[in-house]
């Protein structure tokens, strides 16, 4: 008993320390095991939390992370590695651009020395070329507001945790923008269709009135419409003057397949030609007056030659076809008025050297004043041309005789 109780005693302090060795090596320990260090000497379970500005402007045609997002709490030293990564690039022709969230996160996630980030802020940001000016304080970090204010931009778009105040466009900016636009290539013919056909229809939704009074033409060689080439849709038109005959400036906003975009244009507005409209509709047979007829614009599209622009041409006339409400009035939709109908019994004169001669006939076909017709006396029976006087009489002239 002595022998095995001392064997007893000497195992047990081996087994203890068999147990606990054992359990610093299992899978469930947290003190004995260590996720792996990634090579950028942070680990990848870290979360790492940086906002997304809403805009911001850049100096080089390189978009890189630093440019368009900022770390909250201290900038760690995968900060200093993460945010020189180059996301993207500027456009060749230099316009606006905007990155969505989504897409930056797929952007930054190809890269293996950027941690897994967790993105606040704005959903999208919108990124401006601004070419740094020499002798300038250039800020590593560009993502200050811009000089400029962009199109259709308001408080409610920005994100609250960093207000953007929005400055006065300096004085050499309308100029750089001038000289832009005269350098982009001029529009193919396809281009200029679809952007003028987008401008007219804009213009439409304004006020279809427009359209009505006027002829709107848009001059598709004109340098403005040069910025607009990449333009897919025409929010909305605002006429820096009152539309009237002659050219007017127009401000154009419109969206790109990539962002917002505005331009101003030169829009011609020219008055339309006048017709004589009736104010209701006239029957057939009715004696037009001038109460009856009023001017307005021509509608669009309708040959103008086959429209009466006169309200005195129609006056007195007498309707061949009903005349609607509104409508153009054709110059054979109308004629003199009808004074003697075929089978008409008339009083003829028969007028020659002083002398008239007064006898009763029917009439053969109808007529109206200063017409020829032929007529057939009633005693004799005999068919004589005669010129329609008015209602019920016609005359014949003879010649005098001629002495000799």
């Amino acid at each position: 008993m002595t022998i095995a109780r001392s064997f007893l005693l000497s195992i047990c302090p081996m087994v203890l320390l068999s147990v606990a060795v054992a359990n610093a090596q299992t899978p469930d320990s947290t003190s004995g095991h260590l996720d792996p260090i990634s090579a950028t000497g942070v680990a990848q379970t870290f979360n790492y939390s940086v906002r997304l500005n809403s805009i911001c402007n850049v100096s080089s045609p390189l978009i890189r992370l630093r440019d368009v997002a900022t770390p909250i709490g201290p900038a760690s030293t995968w900060w200093e590695r993460a945010s020189g990564v180059v996301i993207g690039m500027m456009p060749i022709d230099g316009d606006e651009m905007v990155i969505e969230r989504d897409r930056l996160n797929i952007a930054v996630d190809q890269d293996a020395s950027i941690p897994r980030i967790d993105w606040t802020g704005a959903t999208s940001v919108r990124v401006r070329y601004v070419p740094a000016k020499v002798g300038s304080d250039t800020n590593p970090n560009l993502s200050k507001p811009p000089s400029v204010p962009l199109a259709n931009t308001n408080s409610a778009t920005l994100p609250s945790q960093r207000p953007v105040v929005l400055t006065t466009a300096t004085t050499s900016m309308p100029d750089a923008t001038a000289n832009a636009t005269t350098d982009l290539p001029a529009l193919n013919p396809n281009d200029s269709d679809r952007v003028v056909r987008l401008i007219h229809f804009a213009v439409d939704r304004i006020d279809l009135s427009l359209r009505d009074s006027y002829d709107i033409i848009i001059d598709p060689a004109q340098i403005a419409l040069r910025k607009l080439a990449e333009v897919r849709r025409v929010d909305r038109i605002e006429f820096l003057s009152p539309p009237t005959e002659g050219a007017i400036s127009a401000k154009v906003f419109g969206v790109t397949s990539r962002h917002e975009i505005d331009q101003t244009i030169e829009i011609s507005f020219v008055t339309r030609p006048m017709v004589v409209v009736p104010r209701e509709s006239l029957r057939r047979g009715q004696i037009i007056t001038s109460a009856d007829l009023t001017l307005v614009p021509a509608p669009r599209g309708y040959p103008i030659e086959s429209a009466i622009t006169n309200i005195d041409d129609a006056v007195d006339m007498q309707v061949v076809n009903v005349l609607q409400k509104d409508r153009p009035i054709s110059p054979t939709s109308i004629t003199r008025p009808v004074l003697i109908e075929r089978g008409d019994l008339v009083e003829i004169h028969v007028v020659g050297g002083g002398v008239t001669v007064a006898t009763s006939a029917r009439s053969l076909s109808k007529g109206a004043a200063g017409d020829l017709i032929a007529v057939e006396t009633l005693e004799p029976r005999k068919k004589i041309i005669a010129r329609v006087a008015r209602s019920g009489l016609v005359e014949v002239f003879t010649r005098p005789p001629r002495v000799r």
